[in-house]
């Protein structure tokens, strides 16, 4: 197969082989090749288990599993990579991890996080149009669920991609408004921000995100970007 073909150079580093592995496994799982790409996953992590390039690989990997319905043991990964010296990686499992724990506390049959988890691995496939309708039937099965924030958000970036601006925008200022105390608000005004500086050229309400972002939401990553944004507006 001509995507390994490059692993066969000859005196190509380590490091540059386990780079190009994860490459390779990324385009594999985009391919919907699971378990080949979990392989060249567990494969890097070994060969880096104390480096960066490792924890990149064990996220990877766990969020592979996640997306395969296996909620637990991605959950035990993504708990050992919190205490990532990666602030990055960190974050990024904390997120997760904290996504898998609020929906298998709250149905023990998993069937909403299954289908969430399984849009999301589309979204990563660029199936754009299949996972909305996985998300759709989500917020048509259940008027209350701790999913309901992170569904509007799932569908607000699907809009963004499609280029439908607008839509976008209304499905952000939903979740702002609703959910206003989640985990992922402040993602939701950072992202509404943007869009409407960027896209919409609604420089008013991006400013108004900026502020609510720095006003309501202190600790989140993203205040001092907010800041600098909210200066240059």
């Amino acid at each position: 197969d001509l995507r390994y073909d490059i692993l066969e150079i000859p005196k190509l580093s380590e490091q540059k082989r386990c780079e190009v592995k994860l490459d390779l496994a990324d385009l594999l799982l985009f391919a919907g090749e699971v378990w080949d790409a979990s392989l060249l996953y567990m494969q890097v992590e070994k060969a880096y288990k104390n480096d960066a390039l490792g924890a990149q690989a064990k996220f990877r990997n766990a969020q592979l599993s996640y997306y395969n319905g296996d909620f637990e043991w991605a959950q035990s990964q993504l708990n050992v990579l919190r205490s990532s010296t990666s602030k990055l990686i960190a974050n990024d499992a904390m997120q997760l991890s904290l996504l898998i724990s609020d929906n298998m506390e709250e149905d023990s049959t998993y069937d909403l996080l299954e289908m969430y988890a399984h849009a999301d691995m589309l979204l990563y496939r660029n199936m754009m149009d299949s996972a909305w309708i996985l998300l759709d039937g989500i917020s048509h099965q259940v008027l209350s669920h701790p999913l309901l924030d992170d569904v509007l958000l799932k569908k607000a970036q699907i809009r963004m991609r499609q280029q439908q601006y607008l839509e976008a925008d209304s499905l952000l200022s939903q979740l702002i408004q609703m959910y206003p105390d989640e985990i992922i608000t402040d993602d939701a005004l950072m992202l509404r921000a943007q869009l409407n500086e960027q896209q919409l050229n609604q420089k008013d309400v991006a400013r108004q995100c900026y502020e609510q972002l720095i006003l309501e939401y202190p600790s989140s990553i993203y205040v001092d970007q907010a800041r600098q944004k909210r200066k240059s507006l």
